[in-house]
């Protein structure tokens, strides 16, 4: 048997799965970050922190879980931790995030939330949406039919890390992409890679042929890429939908 820190670490680490990052976590908490970090860490790094009784319990309570969830071995179990809730156009909209292989509810659909951040500021890991499915986004039909208004085979939900397009997108938001636009095709948020960086920013057609790469925080300056460089720009998506979860 595991030692109690282990299993509440390994737990730990899966809520933050299911619940799209650090941040996101984070914010349901209504923790910093950097609480979620030191708790992730192994107990040999300086900067470790466990998790106590009453920590546990705090997360199980905030999260609806059932008390004394934190202490036991989940490796084989199913698991499903409400997420919380989504406001679009004042109405609020329940979702849930789950590792479980059960089909989703009636009214719902699935969506695949990607072992991929993108970056709104550094370059980070795999914007092609080519790695591995961590766990699914159920949301109303109804909700992404209105919301989302593309194929839901070609949507993939991945986290951004930065704060170079703030105040759209904020670090550890949960943004939904449609896969299926691979190139410009008016001024919006993308998923790119140019220059062997992958980003998420705001793209813009100028009359010479160029196109502007552009951060929604004034503190980044824009980027041009010229009309001969244009093939170097890749689009690996378009951002329809961002998610921001915070508690007040």
């Amino acid at each position: 048997m595991q030692p109690l820190r282990d299993t509440r670490r390994n737990n730990l680490a899966a809520l933050v799965t299911q619940t799209g990052g650090q941040a996101a976590l984070a914010a349901r908490l209504g923790r910093d970050r950097n609480q979620v970090y030191q708790w992730q860490l192994p107990v040999e790094s300086k900067a470790s922190r466990g998790i106590g009784d009453r920590v546990a319990r705090e997360i199980e309570h905030l999260l609806d879980l059932p008390s004394g969830w934190m202490d036991a071995d989940h490796t084989s179990a199913q698991t499903q931790v409400p997420s919380a809730t989504a406001m679009t156009d004042g109405t609020a909209h329940a979702t849930a995030v789950r590792v479980a292989a059960d089909e989703p509810e009636p009214g719902y659909v699935r969506l695949p939330l990607m072992d991929a951040h993108v970056a709104a500021g550094m370059a980070i890991h795999n914007p092609q949406f080519t790695g591995e499915i961590v766990a699914h986004v159920d949301v109303l039909k109804d909700w992404a039919d209105r919301e989302l208004r593309a194929p839901i085979g070609s949507i993939r939900v991945i986290t951004a890390r930065g704060d170079s397009m703030v105040p759209d997108v904020q670090d550890g938001d949960v943004l939904f992409v449609d896969t299926g636009v691979t190139r410009y095709v008016s001024d919006a948020i993308y998923i790119i890679t140019y220059a062997g960086r992958p980003m998420v920013k705001r793209l813009q057609a100028r009359r010479d042929g160029s196109v502007l790469i552009r951060s929604s925080n004034p503190a980044y300056e824009p980027e041009v890429v010229s009309a001969g460089e244009v093939d170097q720009l890749h689009v690996a998506g378009r951002v329809l939908v961002a998610w921001t979860l915070r508690r007040f």
